[in-house]
């Protein structure tokens, strides 16, 4: 009998969901996020990297994207991994990298997603779009 299988893409939203970072990237320095809350004038000073649709289109994504095998099937994996990227000025996905390991096979279908994913709305801080990064927890769960 064949087993059913489900892949859930946990994202929060701001203080839960997408995670940007302070880091430097090509002597860029990355801002940390801003906090929920914003006036509309701010919002449009200051806003978060964000995929095409929102959230619930992210997950729509990931769910309809990630395709998991049959050799990760038979091997019975679940469990969680996260992936880390960055978002350019430009919205582009930039150097996916699994930042926590679940096992090589779903890992590298994970990067794979992210490389195909469309390009994303970037952050804005005072007016200027920024490159920032983004992580995403992936939890695979057979059913």
């Amino acid at each position: 009998m064949k087993k059913n299988y489900c892949i859930i893409a946990i994202l929060c939203i701001s203080t839960c969901s997408i995670v940007a970072q302070t880091h430097e990237l090509a002597g860029t320095n990355i801002p940390f996020m801003a906090t929920a809350g914003s006036s509309t004038e701010e919002e449009i000073k200051n806003s978060e990297a964000s995929f095409p649709g929102g959230l619930e289109a992210l997950r729509t994504y990931l769910a309809d994207h990630f395709q998991y095998s049959d050799k990760a099937v038979e091997n019975g994996i679940e469990g969680t991994l996260i992936v880390k990227f960055w978002v350019g000025k430009d919205g582009k996905p930039l150097h996916p990298e699994v930042k926590q390991s679940l096992h090589p096979i779903v890992d590298a279908e994970a990067i794979r997603v992210v490389n195909s994913m469309p390009d994303w709305q970037p952050r804005v801080k005072n007016g200027q779009a920024v490159t920032t990064s983004v992580e995403i927890p992936f939890e695979v769960r057979l059913r």
